[in-house]
């Protein structure tokens, strides 16, 4: 008897841990923000082909797009991709002082007094280039000569960075 009890509780506990969730990681040394987003495969193909020495990336979505966060160069980086792997936009931080004059001078004039707390360089799709600064939590846009464009909107999220 003791030796069909035993039997049984075995064969219980193999059953319940074969349901057991693992996290979930990509083949191509890429990972996951959430076990749920399923990255597609022309999406960490194209990823791997322009970044084949990232192996850190942190998947997340945004707008049915898929976005890649990595370090490139001691740069925070990320990439957008859309879900047939076409490069939808980079965007990379930057020393503020990398910013165009123009933009600083307006900064300067427009905000005197305050500094600029991140600067980030975006190129799309088409090489167009903008220049993003944040001062006192909003974020301005200027192009690649410097010129104003106007705030800032954040895509898909309503979150406030620390």
């Amino acid at each position: 008897m003791k030796k069909i009890l035993i039997i049984f509780i075995v064969i219980g506990l193999t059953a319940c841990g074969g349901s057991k969730k693992e996290e979930k990681s990509t083949t191509d040394s890429t990972k996951t923000k959430e076990e749920t987003l399923k990255v597609p495969d022309v999406v960490k193909d194209a990823f791997a082909k322009a970044y084949p020495n990232v192996a850190d990336a942190v998947w997340g979505e945004e707008n049915g797009n898929f976005e890649a966060e990595f370090t490139l160069e001691n740069a925070e980086t990320s990439v957008v991709y859309s879900a047939s792997g076409s490069l939808l936009e980079t965007e990379t931080v930057i020393d503020p002082s990398k910013l165009p004059e123009a933009a600083k001078k307006y900064c300067a004039e427009k905000m005197a007094g305050k500094d600029i707390k991140e600067a980030v360089k975006k190129v799309d799709a088409y090489g167009v280039v903008l220049f993003g600064a944040e001062i006192d939590g909003k974020d301005y846009l200027f192009d690649d000569k410097g010129e104003f464009r106007g705030e800032m909107q954040e895509k898909g999220d309503n979150k406030n960075d620390d």
